[in-house]
């Protein structure tokens, strides 16, 4: 809604990118640093790569996204993240999905697949 009658005309890379920085503090300031790891220098450096190969390439998709199929088709994407992460979960650790998530990734996907083939 505060999109639609304030910020219409903006550029939505412009805007996707300002998100993004304005949640940082926040994302960090909720993050312990301790909890899930030790810092060494290979932790490190693999923190970097995934920053470097995880964001920079994802935002990469993203905002080529944005200017091909719209935002509203680009967004439907981001709902394939928690089927990816059952599917991932499953070929990595063996972890077999409830029927829940499977009902609901089915779900998500026909939504999805709705989304990007309508019309305007």
């Amino acid at each position: 809604m505060y999109y639609s009658r304030n910020l219409k005309g903006e550029s939505i890379p412009k805007l996707n990118a300002f998100m993004s920085l304005v949640s940082l503090p926040v994302t960090l300031a909720m993050t312990p640093l301790d909890y899930y790891f030790t810092f060494t220098p290979l932790a490190l450096v693999l923190l970097i790569l995934l920053g470097i190969l995880g964001q920079a390439l994802g935002y990469i998709l993203w905002f080529n996204a944005l200017k091909e199929m719209g935002s509203i088709r680009a967004s439907a994407g981001s709902l394939l993240v928690p089927i990816a992460a059952y599917i991932l979960s499953f070929l990595t650790l063996g972890v077999i999905p409830s029927a829940g998530e499977a009902i609901g990734s089915i779900i998500t996907l026909i939504g999805i697949y709705l989304t990007i083939t309508s019309r305007k």
